[in-house]
C-alpha cells in the first residue's frame, strides 16, 4: 500500500531529518487509522521558484539526522532511507501565475517560469508531462480567479484540482472538488506546510492511499500513471481545525514568525 502527500513544500527554515521523521510518523499514524499494517511513503515536492533543495539533494548534500539518501532509475525520484523507515521523495514545482494563482508541477525537475498566464502555465506543465494541479488556497478559488480555475478544470483534461491539509476541517467541499467527481477526477490532497517555525512536522499529514506495491526503481511513473487514470482517491490523515486556521493566518502575517 502506498500513502502519498501530493503537496510537500522545503523552506529554509525546516529541519530536513526532522520533516522525514515527522512523514514517516504521520504516515504510520495515517495506516493505522485506516487499519493498513505496511505502507510505503511518498512525498511530492512542490519547490517554488529560488528553491531547489531536490537537486541538491540529489548532487550530494548530506541529510543527516540518521537518514540517507540514493537514487533511483528516475530522474525526478531520490529513496529515503533511515534505519527504520524508507520513503520517496519525487520532485516537483509551485508556480504563482500571472492571475496570483497557484499551480503545481508534481512529477519532474523542470522550472516553469513565474507570472505567465494561467493557461500558458497549465500548457507548459502538461508537456513536460508533470500532473498539473491546481490546489486549493483560501481566497484563491474565490471571485474571477475561481471563474479562472473552473474554467481550467473543466477544459481539455488531464488537470486536477489538490486538497491540502490547512484546509479546515468542517467547511464545506469546495464546488472543483464536485465536479472532479462528476468527471470521474481525481483530488490529490497534501499536507501544504506553510512557511512558519514548526510547520515541518505536518509533513506527510494528509495524503491519500494508493492500492499499489510500489516500483521501488521508477515510482513516480507508476504513481503519475495510477493518479491519471483513478477515478477518485481515498484521503487519509487530517486536515487543520479551524482555530488552527486562524492562527496560521494570523503568523503568517507577521515576518518574525515566517521561514
Amino acid at each position: 500500500m502506498i500513502l502519498a502527500d501530493f503537496h510537500v513544500h522545503l523552506y529554509r527554515c525546516f529541519v530536513l531529518p526532522e520533516l522525514f521523521s515527522a512523514a514517516n510518523d504521520n504516515f504510520r499514524r495515517a495506516a493505522e487509522q485506516k487499519g493498513i499494517n505496511a505502507f510505503t511513503g511518498v512525498l511530492f515536492l512542490a519547490e517554488s521558484n529560488g528553491y531547489d533543495v531536490f537537486r541538491q539533494l540529489k548532487d550530494g548534500r548530506k541529510i543527516g539526522g540518521g537518514w540517507t539518501c540514493e537514487p533511483t532509475d528516475e530522474e525526478q525520484t531520490l529513496r529515503l532511507l533511515s534505519t527504520t523507515a524508507e520513503l520517496y521523495l519525487i520532485a516537483g514545482r509551485q508556480v504563482n501565475t500571472g492571475e496570483r494563482i497557484e499551480v503545481l508541477a508534481l512529477g519532474t525537475t523542470e522550472t516553469v517560469p513565474d507570472d505567465l498566464p494561467l493557461r500558458t502555465t497549465l500548457e507548459q506543465v502538461k508537456n513536460l508531462d508533470a500532473l498539473p494541479v491546481l490546489p486549493w488556497g483560501v481566497g484563491k478559488w474565490a471571485g474571477s480567479r475561481g471563474k479562472l480555475v473552473d474554467e481550467a478544470l473543466l477544459g481539455s483534461g488531464g488537470i486536477f484540482p489538490g486538497d491540502n491539509g490547512g484546509r479546515p476541517y468542517g467547511w464545506p467541499e469546495p464546488g472543483p472538488f464536485l465536479s472532479a467527481a462528476d468527471r470521474q477526477t481525481a483530488v490529490l490532497p497534501g499536507s501544504d506546510p506553510l512557511p512558519i517555525a514548526g510547520e515541518q512536522n505536518r509533513a506527510g499529514s494528509y495524503g491519500a492511499i494508493i492500492d499499489e506495491v510500489v516500483d521501488g526503481n521508477a515510482p513516480a511513473g507508476q504513481l503519475m500513471a495510477a493518479v491519471r487514470t483513478a477515478a477518485s482517491l481515498q484521503p487519509c490523515g487530517r486536515r487543520v481545525s479551524p482555530l488552527s486556521f486562524l492562527v496560521h493566518q494570523l503568523q503568517l502575517r507577521y515576518r518574525n514568525k515566517k521561514c
